[in-house]
């Protein structure tokens, strides 16, 4: 595996993105509010933990514009969950130590 940017990883938000990957969505700039240089950063370091075929590029049509979703494959699925919950330990692990997540 490759080395994850924890830094990245460790906020609400990118639970948010991995809930909706989960949940069967894509992911945009546009819809998720957030710039494409970030959303491409989450989605690099996810692609480090589940692997780069797990999550598919959606090209839009519309200018630079890509969406991703997740890749049907159940063991993809569950490599997003560990993932999740290893980011929800290392919140709460922050958050008890006193040290502000975003």
């Amino acid at each position: 595996m490759k080395s994850i940017n924890w830094r990245t990883l460790n906020s609400r938000r990118v639970i948010e993105c991995i809930d909706k990957l989960l949940a069967g969505e894509e992911l945009n700039r546009v819809v998720n509010n957030c710039s494409f240089t970030h959303l491409s950063k989450i989605i690099v370091e996810i692609r480090k933990y589940i692997g780069k075929s797990g999550i598919v590029n959606i090209p839009s049509g519309i200018g630079k514009i890509t969406s991703y979703k997740l890749a049907n494959d159940d063991e993809v699925k569950q490599r997003l969950l560990e993932l999740k919950d290893e980011i929800i330990d290392r919140i709460e692990a922050k958050a008890s130590k006193g040290i502000k997540s975003k």
